[in-house]
Order: C-alpha cells, then structure tokens, then sequence
C-alpha cells in the first residue's frame, strides 16, 4: 500500500473515532448541565481545562511507562510495549501511528470510573472526562502531524523536532508528545533536541 493510501486509510480511521469522541465530550457537558440544578459555565470551563491538563498528564504517564516497559512484565504490557516498539521502528507508517479506539475507549472509561470512585461526583466525572476526550483528540493530531505532516508554524516545528528527538536520538527521554511540560516536571526533557 501506498504511503499516502495508507495515510487517508489511517487518517479516516481516526475521523471515524473523533467523531464519537466529540459527540460523547459534547452529550456529557450538555448531561452535566441537565443534571445541575443551577448549572454553572465558569465551574464547567475550568473542569473541562483541567480534563484537558489530566489528559497530558496521562499522556506522559502512559508513554513514558507502559509503553516503554520492558518486555518481561504482564501480558497487556508486553502487548503495549511490542505495538509501541513496532511503532518506533516504523515512525513514518501511518499503520502504527494513531491508537484504535479499541484501545482509547478502555483507557477512557477506566479514567472516569477513578474520577467517580475518587469524587463521587457525575458532574465532576462528565465535565473532565470531555476535557480528557479534548485533550486526547489534541494528541492524536498532533502525533500524526508530527510524523506525517510539513510543520509550518514555530509551534509545529518546535513539537515535530522534539518528539522526533524521541524517536531518532533517545528514545529514555521525551515522553510528551502534545507538551514537554511533563519532561520538564519529572526531568525526562531530551538532552539534546
């Protein structure tokens, strides 16, 4: 298959689960709402953000340990290792670039069951949760457009130079994809870029 076959393959593949992913963020805000005996938008906002920061967060998390875990652990993290591998061997393959929903929508739900099982709160659940959704959405085209696509902006070139660092000089370091704030924080940041 073609590379740029392989690219709209994979780049439909991800428009099919973004628009789920849209629809479910936007009818949880709008069930928040409905639920709320008097709703309020700044409250909301500042969830949703804060769903969003949770998100790179997890986004690090998820990159920096069960996908670079070594292969001698459990099954799923074995499995996680070998697709993560197979996608650092072959980076400019549209293939093993953007995660399946098969694999987003378990990590999502199992997100919400902690917010619930911390707050007890479905407004709390509903309103990060669409700012994880958001956040995710975010990564994911920032992770395709960081191996697939011309960077323009300073913004761009700056993300596309850095996680390639990740993949081309020290794959131990770099771990965030959407921000290296997380790098930062936990000083994962990549010597040199």
């Amino acid at each position: 298959m073609s590379r740029e076959i392989e690219k709209t393959n994979s780049a439909k593949l991800f428009s099919k689960a973004a628009q789920l992913y849209i629809v479910l963020a936007l009818a949880q805000l709008s069930l928040s709402f409905s639920l709320s005996s008097s709703p309020s938008i700044s409250l909301t906002v500042l969830r949703f953000v804060a769903g969003i920061l949770l998100w790179s967060l997890m986004e690090y998390l998820l990159h920096r340990f069960p996908l670079h875990a070594k292969l001698d652990g459990t099954l799923l993290k074995k499995l996680m290792a070998h697709l993560h591998n197979e996608h650092h061997k072959r980076p400019d393959e549209a293939a093993v670039l953007v995660t399946t929903f098969a694999v987003s929508f378990p990590i999502y739900t199992l997100t919400c069951g902690l917010i619930w099982v911390i707050s007890h709160s479905i407004s709390l659940v509903l309103e990060l949760g669409a700012g994880v959704i958001a956040g995710y959405l975010v990564y994911e085209w920032v992770h395709f457009y960081t191996h697939l696509l011309p960077a323009k902006s300073k913004l761009g070139k700056f993300l596309k130079k850095y996680h390639m660092s990740h993949h081309h000089k020290d794959s131990s370091r770099g771990f965030g994809v959407t921000t290296p704030v997380w790098d930062f924080v936990f000083r994962t940041w990549p010597e040199k870029i």
